[in-house]
């Protein structure tokens, strides 16, 4: 049913005109063609055995043989419909999306037409192909076009000039696909580390180096949109995972610079750097130099997009680290709310809870002051129910566990149970004898001795002062 509702979803993003859907689906009392306004207008949220009694009108479940026809039946209807979408939606698509899409559809239409020996027809194609790829970087439409275009001119219209031309287009773009494939290879390799273990990994920097030293052959000479941005996250990732927030932050704005230089607005990979370089100004304490980054992706990421979940994440991160905890609160209830929340990975939905578990407890000890609909809205805080809503954190023990625990100390912070504190403190220690390095948990390591020293001293904040300011 998921499957079904995305395709829906996307439909109706598109707006595909209605006498389309109603030529694919039937007119409007068709089962089919009801299934799918629906699914559209979300009448059916989680019970589908609610969708069989409705469409049948008998006590059917989703057994019944003719409703698992009349899904088959309206996914491939969905599929072809797909085709049908206009791209040329700038509310919906960015330049480059846009021109990617449509690149696409035209390199089958190419395809087609030559199959078929329209060859004139294809031509004009493959020449209007080739400018729209050309000006965004469309490397794999280049190669499509190019390579009709030099059999033209060698074979059915023979032109050595314009063969010569195309030959050498085809070949360059061949080169610069199998650099920009080897980037992204690179990059998901990295980053899959990453998933669900936010723990520093300073054994990756190793791999990230040779990627990068296989690849830097090619800085400055393939110059598109898409190396960029996976070379430059690889590039960024070798300071970024032994914590080198001072080195990333200057890749990102090299990168941002050359991006922003192109003739077409690359915002997949702008947001991307973005994100990167306001997580940099948020480690290094420049909260307002944060802000304006964070505000320059927020402006191009897609609602509702896996994108626009990071960006929510960050932003929010941000908000708690420079004191903005009534906003960080605003930011966490509208995305916990999102209609699409459920439907990201595990590892985000399970640290948007430990932020939400934060902000609960703030809310808790009056750090942050919430109206009756807002305490609502955001919860109670249960440190139980946390534990058992972020496994996989549970399993991620040098990183988003470390936030987990911490909360469970703070449970039992002013709640005037020494004890208690004391008990969950030395577990903490001990957990941190098992799994933590001195140079790779830094700062979580300082947090702990904090701990200890705060409770050495009866939490008295004028002596932890002095001691801190200078032992640490």
């Amino acid at each position: 049913m998921q499957k079904l509702k995305q395709y829906v979803d996307l439909i109706k993003q598109f707006k595909v005109k209605k006498q389309e859907v109603t030529a694919l689906l039937g007119d409007d009392t068709t089962k089919l063609h009801r299934f799918f306004d629906g699914l559209a207008a979300r009448r059916w949220k989680a019970d589908e055995d609610a969708i069989v009694r409705e469409l049948y009108g008998e006590q059917l479940d989703t057994r019944h043989g003719p409703y698992r026809a009349l899904k088959a039946e309206l996914k491939k209807k969905l599929r072809n419909l797909l085709f049908l979408m206009d791209f040329h939606q700038p509310d919906v698509l960015n330049d480059v999306q846009e021109a990617h899409y449509d690149s696409l559809r035209t390199c089958a239409a190419v395809k087609i037409l030559s199959g078929r020996g329209k060859s004139d027809a294809g031509i004009d194609m493959c020449q209007h192909l080739l400018e729209n790829a050309l000006k965004f970087d469309l490397t794999e439409a280049v190669m499509t076009a190019a390579k009709h275009l030099q059999t033209h001119y060698r074979i059915k219209q023979p032109n050595v000039k314009k063969y010569n031309y195309y030959r050498n287009l085809y070949l360059q773009h061949l080169d610069y696909y199998r650099v920009e494939s080897l980037s992204e290879n690179f990059y998901t390799d990295i980053i899959g580390n990453y998933i669900n273990n936010r723990s520093t990994k300073k054994w990756v920097q190793a791999t990230v180096k040779d990627y990068v030293e296989q690849l830097l052959p090619h800085k400055g000479q393939v110059k598109t949109g898409q190396f960029l941005w996976f070379f430059g996250m690889l590039e960024l990732m070798f300071h970024m995972v032994v914590n080198d927030y001072t080195s990333t932050l200057a890749i990102c704005e090299d990168y941002i610079d050359q991006l922003e230089k192109k003739p077409y607005l690359h915002k997949s990979a702008l947001v991307v750097f973005y994100h990167q370089k306001t997580v940099c100004h948020l480690m290094l304490r420049q909260h307002e130099e944060g802000f304006k980054a964070a505000l320059k992706a927020t402006t191009w990421v897609i609602h509702g997009s896996h994108n626009w979940f990071k960006d929510r994440t960050i932003f929010l991160q941000l908000c708690l680290h420079a004191r903005r905890n009534k906003t960080a609160m605003k930011v966490c209830i509208e995305v916990l709310k999102h209609e699409d929340f459920k439907n990201q990975i595990e590892s985000v939905q399970q640290e948007l809870k430990i932020y939400e578990a934060y902000i609960q407890w703030l809310v808790k000890v009056g750090k942050i002051k919430a109206n009756d609909v807002e305490q609502e809205q955001i919860g109670s805080f249960r440190i139980n129910r946390l534990l058992n809503e972020v496994p996989v954190c549970a399993l991620d023990k040098r990183g988003l566990n470390i936030p987990v625990l911490l909360l469970q100390i703070l449970s039992v912070t002013g709640e005037k149970d020494d004890e208690g504190f004391y008990l969950r403190l030395e577990a903490l220690n001990q957990y941190r004898t098992r799994h933590f390095k001195d140079d790779d948990n830094a700062r979580t390591n300082l947090l702990i001795k904090l701990l200890n020293t705060a409770y050495e001293l009866g939490f008295d904040k004028a002596k932890i002062k002095k001691r801190t300011a200078t032992t640490y």
